[in-house]
C-alpha cells in the first residue's frame, strides 16, 4: 500500500501515461454497442460534424426539440433517435413564466408536493417536482407521451424526472419528505390497508413517519413503478417497437442513507421490470465526486441488478456521464471525459452517452476525445 502511495506521487507522468494505456486497453476488450450523445445537435451540426464521424449511433434528445428533420439527418448519418421525456417535473404545471416572473397556477395549487410540516415544498435549487398521485397530471402526461410517440419516427423514449420532489444532483443534496397531500394519504391508506390518524397534513405526516415508515416506502416506490408500467402500456399500444429507458438517480444504496429507495423512491428491482434500459446519471463533477466514482457506481448497478452484459439480458445499462462544465461547479477537463467515457462502460453496461453534445462541440480537445475514445468502443 506504501509503495503504491509512493509511486503515485513520485511518478505522476508515468503514472498518466498508466492510465492513459488501461483505458486504451479497456477499449481493446470490450465492444460498447451503444455510443451516444445527449442534446440538441444543432451546435454540432452547426460546426459541421457528422454522428456518423465521431463514432455516435444513439441521439438522445428532449421531446420538445424532435422534429421530422432532426430524426431523418440522425439516420442518414447512422444514428437512432430517442426522446427524453419529462415526467414529475412541475414546472409549466405547477408554475408559470411571465416575462422574468414565476407565477403558481392556482387550478393545479393540488399537484404541489406537501412537506411534513403541511406546507407546498419549495423549489429545490432548480428542481420543482410534483405530486405523483395527482390525477389531472397524470392524465396530461400519459396523453402526451401518446401524443409524441404517435407524432415523431422514434427508436426509444427516455423517462427523465422520475421520483419524488427532491435534488439529487448537487454536491450536497436536497432531500424533503413529500407528500402528505390529501391524495396521498388516502391512496397509502387503501393500497396498504393502514388507518392513518390525523385531519391534516402535518398530523398524518407525524403518524406516518412514527408508526408506518416502512411501509410508506414501500408504497412510494410502487406509484413510480406504477406510473412506469402506464408510460409502458401506452407504448405497447401505440408504438410496441419503441424501447423505455430511464434516467435516474445513480447513487448507491450506501450513500446519503440509502435516499434513493427511501426519499426519491426509486425501487431498482421493481424498475427493472418495467424498463428495457438504465442510464444512472453519472454526473461526477456536478455532484462533487471524482471520475472513479463513475466506474465504483456503475459497477454497483450491474451487481444489484446482476447484469455482465451478455447479450441474451434483456435489461440494459447505458449510464449518461459528464462533459458539460458547469459555470458555477467543478469543471470537467478533457482528461476527465475521457476517463468517465470510459468509466461508465464498466460492469454490464453495454452503452454509453455523454451530457451534452452542445458542450463537446464547443471544446475542440473534447471533441478529438469523443472521437478517438468511440471509435475505440465500436472497434474494438
Amino acid at each position: 500500500m506504501h509503495r503504491r502511495i509512493f509511486m503515485k506521487r513520485s511518478l505522476a507522468g508515468f503514472g498518466g501515461l498508466l492510465s492513459i494505456e488501461r483505458y486504451a486497453f479497456a477499449a481493446a476488450g470490450k465492444k460498447i454497442p451503444i455510443r451516444g450523445a445527449y442534446g440538441s445537435p444543432k451546435t454540432f451540426w452547426d460546426k459541421g460534424g457528422r454522428l456518423n464521424d465521431y463514432g455516435i449511433n444513439a441521439l438522445f434528445v428532449h421531446s420538445g426539440s424532435i422534429d421530422e428533420a432532426l430524426v431523418r439527418r440522425a439516420r442518414e448519418e447512422g444514428a437512432k433517435v430517442y426522446a427524453e421525456f419529462a415526467t414529475f417535473n412541475g414546472s409549466g404545471w405547477l408554475t408559470r413564466r411571465e416575462g422574468e416572473l414565476e407565477r403558481a397556477v392556482a387550478e393545479h395549487a393540488d399537484a404541489w408536493p406537501i412537506d411534513a410540516s403541511g406546507q407546498p415544498s419549495p423549489r429545490q435549487t432548480w428542481f420543482l417536482g410534483v405530486c405523483p398521485t395527482n390525477e389531472a397530471f397524470i392524465r396530461a402526461k400519459l396523453e402526451a407521451l401518446k401524443q409524441l410517440i404517435t407524432a415523431q419516427r422514434l427508436d426509444g423514449v427516455w423517462l427523465d424526472y422520475l421520483h419524488w420532489h427532491a435534488q439529487f444532483e448537487d454536491p450536497k443534496p436536497r432531500l424533503p419528505e413529500t407528500c402528505f397531500n390529501e391524495s396521498c394519504v388516502t391512496r397509502f391508506q387503501e393500497r396498504a390497508q393502514i388507518q392513518v390518524k390525523g385531519s391534516k397534513p402535518e398530523e398524518w405526516a407525524r403518524d406516518i413517519l412514527k408508526k408506518h415508515e416502512k411501509a410508506w416506502r414501500s408504497w412510494r416506490c410502487s406509484v413510480l413503478a406504477d406510473f412506469a408500467r402506464s408510460c409502458r402500456e401506452v407504448m405497447w399500444q401505440h408504438a410496441p417497437h419503441l424501447l423505455l429507458g430511464n434516467y435516474q438517480c445513480a447513487w448507491r444504496d450506501d450513500e446519503h442513507g440509502g435516499a434513493r429507495r427511501e426519499i426519491l423512491g426509486l425501487d431498482l428491482s421493481r424498475l427493472s421490470e418495467v424498463f428495457d434500459v438504465m442510464s444512472p446519471m453519472a454526473y461526477h463533477a456536478r455532484s462533487g465526486h471524482s471520475a472513479r466514482w463513475v466506474e465504483q457506481n456503475v459497477k454497483w448497478l450491474s451487481g444489484n441488478l446482476a447484469l455482465k452484459g451478455a447479450a441474451h439480458e434483456k435489461l440494459k445499462i447505458w449510464p449518461i456521464v459528464q462533459a458539460w462544465s458547469d459555470p458555477q461547479g467543478n469543471k470537467v477537463s478533457p482528461e476527465d471525459f475521457e476517463k468517465v467515457l470510459w468509466n461508465g462502460t464498466a460492469g454490464g453496461a453495454t452503452g454509453v452517452m455523454m451530457f451534452t453534445l452542445g458542450a463537446v462541440a464547443e471544446d475542440e480537445a473534447k471533441l478529438a476525445i469523443l472521437k478517438k475514445v468511440y471509435g475505440q468502443m465500436g472497434a474494438a
